[in-house]
């Protein structure tokens, strides 16, 4: 930050910050009236509001109010602002037990796509970008197979990436399914 330009700013989207090591998670907000920062912070991803649409933005005064004569006004809806205000009351601990059972479980399917052949990319996120094993077919084949089975999981073709998917963190009993009907599919 410190080799930035005074007059640029830098917008920081921390939308997966809660699945993040820590340790490798830069403090942007400390920057906050000493540079043009702002942070940008969602309720759709670690609190599952997804469909709410509802976000917030850290940033100093002045760019606060900048911001806010473009913005539409009433953007957001009730039902959001409720969700969101429920939200902000889970105590520490549930918040600190939550996010440690999502890691696990991130870790653990890390390591059952490892068995199966997957070559999977360090994730700081609530899903995994994995490589199919070699001799597998194709990503679109596997996900319209799986989707066959209610097994719903990303084609990364559409993004240049053919042989990969991305795969949500659910439920331990989400997960067993999945690598279930993952390993049928990798079987035929």
């Amino acid at each position: 930050m410190d080799k930035v330009p005074d007059n640029v700013w830098v917008v920081v989207d921390e939308a997966y910050a809660q699945f993040a090591d820590h340790l490798s998670l830069a403090n942007f907000i400390r920057y906050i009236g000493k540079k043009r920062v702002m942070v940008v912070r969602t309720f759709s991803k670690f609190y599952g509001l997804a469909g709410a649409r509802l976000g917030y933005v850290l940033s100093d005064p002045e760019a606060i109010q900048a911001y806010d004569t473009v913005t539409e006004p009433f953007n957001t809806n009730r039902t959001a602002i409720a969700g969101a205000a429920a939200a902000m009351q889970f105590d520490k601990a549930e918040i600190d037990k939550t996010r440690k059972k999502i890691l696990g479980d991130r870790e653990g399917l890390v390591e059952s796509l490892g068995l199966l052949g997957f070559t999977v990319a360090p994730s700081q996120a609530n899903f995994v970008f994995a490589k199919l094993p070699d001799g597998a077919p194709d990503a679109t084949q596997v996900v319209d197979d799986l989707m066959k089975q209610g097994v719903i999981i990303r084609d990364c073709t559409p993004w240049g990436y053919p042989h990969h998917i991305r795969v949500t963190v659910g439920t331990h009993k989400e997960l067993e399914f999945f690598l279930s009907k993952l390993t049928a599919v990798l079987s035929h």
